[in-house]
């Protein structure tokens, strides 16, 4: 249901299912649940089992705690734009899959899960206060480590590896196609080089083992490129695969939906017939039962 709360009627409904209900959730700014009645004391005057998750974007006490934001203003917040860019200056992050889908709903569950298992063991209700920044900073781990160690904000890679090299996403022929190439050990590395007609450099002494491949990155992705971007997806996974060099395609969502081979024997999708639509595509669970 809908509820303007500002309405006192409204207010009373919201009132009434919080009586049966066992987690009330709320992603406002700090303050606003005050505002209407709906703080963790009020609750508990209307329920004292009650389970409080309030996820703003600092949390709710602190100097920043008025600060507001969404998805995108957090993974600038935590560093997770500065991780994820190509090169010293970007801000290319991964949209809002990671605050907003996945750190920090899976965080607050896992809060009220504890929470709720601690009630029914003391059959006391708690005011959680989970700060988004600081849920998305678990991203962040080994890089807030890293630089506590040296003093050094890590690198930023985009998609090579400080492992291994090549380690990247590559053009492949036509608009916006790309594949995904990472060589792991010297057998893939003399593979990769036989494959793309350049067995001069798998005779190159500069770059026999990983430390001698990443002192040399750009050069060695200068030559995969020169062979990808007249190729098209399908043929650079085809011959890269037989060869044993990890590779896939850079899939869009109609490549998942109409050409994964892999998605569609697992029956990934399913279509619907909405009574008011008609017929959608959706889905499906990501599991099955016999």
């Amino acid at each position: 249901v809908s509820l303007n709360l500002k309405d006192p009627d409204a207010l009373a409904l919201a009132q009434d299912m919080i009586r049966e209900s066992d987690v009330v959730s709320n992603n406002f700014g700090p303050g606003a649940m005050e505002r209407l009645g709906l703080d963790y004391p009020s609750l508990c005057r209307i329920k004292p089992d009650i389970i409080s998750l309030s996820m703003p974007m600092y949390g709710s006490t602190g100097p920043r705690a008025n600060l507001l934001g969404v998805g995108m203003t957090i993974s600038a917040a935590a560093g997770l734009l500065w991780h994820t860019a190509y090169a010293a200056g970007d801000a290319v992050g991964p949209g809002t899959h990671y605050p907003d889908h996945a750190a920090n709903p899976y965080h607050a569950a896992f809060a009220v899960l504890a929470a709720l298992r601690l009630r029914r063991r003391t059959g006391k209700g708690m005011d959680i206060d989970l700060s988004q920044v600081e849920s998305t900073v678990n991203f962040m781990g080994p890089a807030f480590v890293e630089m506590g160690l040296t003093g050094r904000e890590p690198p930023q890679m985009g998609n090579r590896s400080r492992l291994h090299a090549p380690h990247n996403i590559f053009p492949a022929a036509g608009e916006d196609e790309w594949v995904a190439i990472t060589v792991l050990d010297d057998v893939q590395w003399r593979s990769l080089c036989h494959a793309i007609d350049r067995r001069d450099l798998a005779q190159d002494a500069r770059l026999s083992g990983h430390e001698g491949r990443l002192a040399h990155v750009a050069e060695l992705e200068d030559a995969v490129t020169a062979w990808t971007r007249g190729r098209t997806a399908a043929a650079i996974v085809d011959v890269l695969h037989r060869a044993g060099v990890p590779v896939a395609k850079v899939q869009s969502s109609k490549d998942l939906i109409e050409n994964d081979a892999q998605l569609r024997a697992n029956e990934a999708w399913q279509h619907v017939d909405h009574p008011e639509v008609g017929a959608i595509l959706l889905n499906s669970p990501p599991f099955k039962i016999d």
